[in-house]
């Protein structure tokens, strides 16, 4: 596990046990397969401590579809990134 990962699954567990309703996975850098990877972690890592808490993906509608049944619960899809 990459120390990014690793600082975004505590992130997001902080953040759910704390009682956000919504994560956003979000990393412009990194290529499709690490970006699912990543995303599958911190959704792991997330309902862990809160199942409530829903799990977005910014941008990446594609990785989202593939990961809805691992915890995924959508794509968040700014008004700039349909033109």
């Amino acid at each position: 596990m990459t120390a990014a990962r690793t600082d975004a699954d505590r992130d997001g567990t902080l953040r759910a046990g704390g009682g956000a309703g919504v994560i956003q996975v979000r990393s412009k850098p990194i290529s499709a397969r690490e970006l699912y990877a990543l995303s599958r972690a911190v959704a792991e890592a997330v309902h862990s401590v809160n199942p409530q808490t829903h799990v977005l993906i910014d941008d990446r509608a594609d990785v989202a579809a593939a990961l809805r049944n691992q915890g995924i619960s959508g794509v968040h899809v700014g008004q700039d990134d349909l033109d």
